[in-house]
């Protein structure tokens, strides 16, 4: 004879029970962390999610962009803007690369994207110049 139960002694032709397990509070159970103090795990991002921060920085760096420049464009400060806003770039995009990685590469694909757009324009404005009869 093992152990008894409640009251009555288990007999060897009565089939054991089974009882539910015990949880012990301070152990991690699959409901939730194992203290209140710890946050939940961090669940995966969802494909929504991704291409909205890639959005984000994407468009946003246009946005700011032209902010930024959207007044200046002939001014006299305009080279000492162009080299603070250059180191600026720089360091957003760094630190969102790092810490946001998908709104850093929507920042990175919009540099991309302006600077194609630009080598475009300057070889069509330059090809303009082999025109014959050109007026400037």
């Amino acid at each position: 004879m093992d152990e008894p139960t409640q009251d009555q002694p288990l007999s060897e032709d009565q089939p054991a029970q089974e009882t539910s397990p015990v949880i012990d509070e301070g152990l991690p159970t699959e409901s939730g962390p194992a203290s209140k103090d710890e946050p939940p795990a961090k669940l995966p991002e969802g494909k929504s999610q991704r291409i909205l921060k890639f959005a984000v920085g994407f468009f946003g760096w246009f946005l700011v962009t032209f902010l930024v420049f959207g007044g200046k464009m002939e001014s006299n400060g305009m080279e000492i803007s162009l080299g603070v806003v250059f180191f600026a770039n720089i360091v957003i995009l760094t630190f969102l690369l790092k810490k946001r990685s998908f709104i850093g590469w929507g920042m990175l694909s919009a540099i991309a994207v302006n600077l194609i757009a630009s080598i475009i324009l300057g070889l069509f404005m330059n090809a303009l110049c082999f025109i014959p009869f050109y007026k400037h």
